[in-house]
């Protein structure tokens, strides 16, 4: 069992003038050993979503099931705690949250406070620097006085060496050049592949969806507007224009290549060089002009 959303509402400040629905009516589904992006404009109700995905928030009314754990809205829910280190959630700028003296305690932090033990939590914390590509070295350097890059890689090897099924990213890239962003990039889809690990991604940056996402969910004012495909969704520019989402970078160039060459091309191609490939054999066949 993965994650399970069950006619979910969410209130803010609920019984005063303040009160807002920031989810309504959430039925959703969450396999594991999925890549999933959440997407949506600011004030979706992304972060409040995915916030319930570890029981930081929990729902108002409706029943959220995460892993083997029962999460009841309106109920005083117990033992709560295991479900945070199941599911590990990233906020944006983790970097800010280290506070340790070096590196090696602060990734051990997260263990230790789950009772595992001083030895067995600085063995963790050395996998987890592994996974996330930076040397041993810097074990017993002050996470202060790293780059921002290798800061934001600590935090993230903080939430790993908890060693989560599920790993949840609000805007994991926010901040970082684009080299940074495709190196983080590929660091979480190595993570998927090879240590198997379900990742649920909130960005705004349709080119690493595209890249990486097999499946989307778009929020649209608390609600789920779309739960599919990647490429379904692309491919449905009434569903675009209706959110107001923008295109991969590869989608564009696809349909500028379309109008100004007069061929078609499939539109769920999302590399240059399967764009090129394709390219090759609609120029080559008379039966693709329009």
């Amino acid at each position: 069992m993965g994650i399970q959303f069950d006619k979910v509402n969410y209130l803010y400040a609920r019984g005063t003038s303040q009160e807002k629905a920031a989810l309504i009516d959430i039925d959703l589904n969450i396999d594991l050993n999925d890549f999933i992006a959440i997407i949506g404009h600011t004030g979706s109700g992304k972060s409040t979503l995915i916030q319930h995905m570890n029981a930081i928030l929990q729902p108002t009314s409706g029943v959220v099931k995460i892993l083997d754990k029962t999460i009841i809205g309106g109920r005083k829910n117990r033992d709560i705690n295991i479900v945070r280190k199941r599911v590990g959630l990233v906020f944006q700028f983790p970097e800010y949250q280290l506070f340790e003296e070096t590196v090696e305690k602060d990734i051990m932090f997260g263990p230790l406070n789950f009772g595992v033990t001083k030895e067995e939590s600085a063995i963790k914390a050395r996998e987890a620097l592994k996974w996330v590509g930076l040397d041993q070295d810097l074990l017993q350097r002050s996470p202060l006085n790293l780059s921002g890059g290798q800061m934001r890689r600590v935090a993230i090897a903080g939430i790993l060496a908890m060693e989560p099924d599920v790993l949840v990213l609000d805007e994991p890239i926010a901040g970082l050049d684009p080299q940074g962003q495709k190196e983080m990039m590929e660091m979480f889809y190595n993570l998927h592949v090879n240590q198997q690990k379900t990742i649920i991604l909130v960005t705004h940056d349709m080119n690493y969806v595209a890249q990486y996402a097999n499946r989307i969910i778009v929020l649209n004012e608390g609600r789920i507007g779309f739960d599919g495909n990647t490429w379904d969704l692309f491919a449905n520019y009434e569903l675009i224009k209706k959110y107001h989402l923008d295109l991969p970078d590869i989608t564009k160039l696809i349909i500028d290549i379309e109008n100004k060459l007069g061929i078609e091309l499939d539109h769920k191609i999302n590399t240059v060089e399967n764009l090129a490939q394709a390219l090759v054999q609609a120029l080559g066949g008379a039966n693709h002009v329009r």
